[in-house]
């Protein structure tokens, strides 16, 4: 009997297949505005005078809350008045009123009304901005 010639196998290597790569494109999550968003502004809306002096008796003032950008901007206000009460050592209520800036108003504002109240005018702003109650205007059965 004749010996059968049995092949040697090489060994072949194996090229690693290159598996198409998945890319996961993370979208920004669009985060929706709350009452930690909004903007306050202080604006003078008018003053009260007296005639001639030109000392200040009001300063009518509103506070202005903005949230949002560009088309998705939304705004609120709310309007409150100052009483300028007369005192010799408050230049504010023994000077005419032209004297002083737009913004040292706005400070004189801000240092007379108390944190509470800046509070509560800050409540109705946020609550015109993000009301807390629904209201319905369309019923099923006016349909």
């Amino acid at each position: 009997m004749a010996k059968k010639k049995t092949k040697s196998k090489k060994s072949i290597s194996k090229k690693p297949v290159k598996k198409p790569v998945k890319k996961i494109v993370k979208k920004p999550i669009k985060k929706v505005d709350d009452a930690s968003d909004i903007i306050y502004i202080w604006e003078i809306v008018s003053l009260e005078a007296h005639g001639e002096k030109g000392t200040i008796e009001h300063i009518i003032y509103e506070l202005i809350g903005i949230v949002g950008k560009g088309a998705k901007r939304r705004t609120a206000s709310t309007t409150a008045a100052l009483s300028v009460s007369y005192d010799l050592k408050d230049p504010y209520s023994t000077t005419d009123y032209k004297v002083f800036s737009k913004q040292q108003l706005l400070t004189y504002i801000q240092s007379k009304v108390s944190d509470k109240y800046i509070g509560v005018l800050k409540d109705n702003v946020k609550e015109q901005l993000f009301p807390s109650k629904k209201i319905i205007t369309k019923f099923s059965w006016n349909q």
